[in-house]
Parts: C-alpha cells; sequence; structure tokens
C-alpha cells in the first residue's frame, strides 16, 4: 500500500510540480520518500512498524464511497467469490 500511495504522490508531483509542497499538511512528500526507502530497500524496514504505522495512519474511505469496507463487501457479495479475512501483508 504505501507503494502504491508513493507512486501516486509521484505522480501528483509530475502532473502539478506545486501541490506536494504546497500542501504540508498532507506530508506528501514524506509519502514519497518512504515510498522510496521501501522499494529500493536503502535501509531495513521493520515491516511489523510500518504495518502499525499504515494501518493506524490512513483515513478509512467513507462508508459507501470507492475503496470503502461497505463497497468491498457489496462487490464481494455480489460475486461468487469467497470472503477472506484482511492479513498483514508486511508479515
Amino acid at each position: 500500500m504505501l507503494i502504491r500511495l508513493g507512486e501516486c504522490v509521484s505522480r501528483i508531483d509530475r502532473d502539478d510540480p506545486g501541490f506536494v509542497d504546497a500542501h504540508i499538511d498532507l506530508q506528501l512528500r514524506r509519502v514519497k520518500d518512504s515510498r522510496n526507502v521501501v522499494a529500493h530497500g536503502d535501509v531495513v524496514v521493520d515491516s511489523e512498524l510500518l504495518w502499525a504505522i499504515l494501518s493506524t495512519s490512513i483515513p478509512r474511505s467513507p462508508p459507501g464511497s470507492p475503496g470503502s469496507s461497505a463497497d468491498a463487501d457489496r462487490r464481494v457479495n455480489s460475486s461468487s467469490t469467497r470472503r477472506v479475512a484482511p492479513t498483514n501483508p508486511c508479515g
């Protein structure tokens, strides 16, 4: 998830160069930099710590919006796939 978020920030930065620096409250530069550390393996990453940060710091989508848990439930229940409990992707 962190890599995907960092890629999105990179695209925003490329397409609208002033946006990331104009919104320092969102800490987008840190997301992008963290993505680079994880993706390029520049340092050893504590996967438990990373998961704790990601699972508590990223806001949840509002109910009914694309990507929300309610939206995911609706999509899963409308298909023939079986729902699997989320797991820690870092561990």
